[in-house]
This record gives C-alpha cells, sequence and structure tokens, in this order.
C-alpha cells in the first residue's frame, strides 16, 4: 500500500513507515520523489528474480544426484502407459495361460488354474 501511494503521490507518504519498508528491503539509499521508481524496480528485480536464482543454487546441488533417479522413475511411468501393442501382448500373455485351444476342432475351454 505505501508502495502505491508512493507512485501516486511521493509528498502524502509517512515518511516513517517508508523508510522501515525501505530498511526491511535492505534499501541503502534515502528515496525521493525521483529515484522511487527505480528502488521499486530494484526491489521487484531482487525479489522475483536474484532470490529465486539462489534458491534453484542451493538446491541444485542436493537435487542433481536425484535426477537419475527421478529418469528412472520417469522411465517406469512412461512403460506403464498403455499402447495397443503393450496390451496384446499382456492379453495373450494371459490368454495363454488360462486359455486352451484344442487342435481337433473342439471349442475352446478354459483350464482349470490350480
Amino acid at each position: 500500500m505505501v508502495f502505491e501511494s508512493c507512485r501516486s503521490d511521493f509528498q502524502s507518504v509517512d515518511r516513517e513507515e517508508l523508510l522501515e519498508i525501505m530498511d526491511l528491503h535492505y534499501c541503502q539509499r534515502v528515496p525521493t520523489a525521483d529515484n522511487i521508481e527505480l528502488l521499486l524496480e530494484e526491489f521487484a528485480h531482487q525479489k522475483l528474480i536474484q532470490e529465486p536464482a539462489f534458491v534453484i543454487e542451493q538446491w541444485s546441488t542436493v537435487l542433481s544426484p536425484l535426477r537419475s533417479e527421478m529418469e528412472s522413475i520417469t522411465a517406469a511411468y512412461e512403460n506403464l502407459q498403455p499402447t495397443l501393442r503393450k496390451d496384446l501382448i499382456c492379453f495373450f500373455k494371459k490368454s495363454s495361460l488360462n486359455f486352451k485351444v484344442f487342435r481337433d476342432g473342439q471349442l475352446p475351454t478354459y483350464a482349470v488354474a490350480t
């Protein structure tokens, strides 16, 4: 709210509150009507670009060994994706275990699983 009022009417902003907020953002410059836009851009860059980049850099050393494991997990999930070929192979494997066709022209019968 303070930043919005700074942009519209810098003179009406509570100076103490503005300086306190600037201190929370580690600002080393005194805000003026001329430099407030530049300071806000710097804050936005720090919050949106620099801090996430720092977090990514720190976590990359922790997560990089897990990359190969994630690739194998991804490959396993891709193998689980149903395709016609995989379904037919699965169907014929299951049916060959439970389904016997007699060569003499008799109707197929189901074998009893033991």
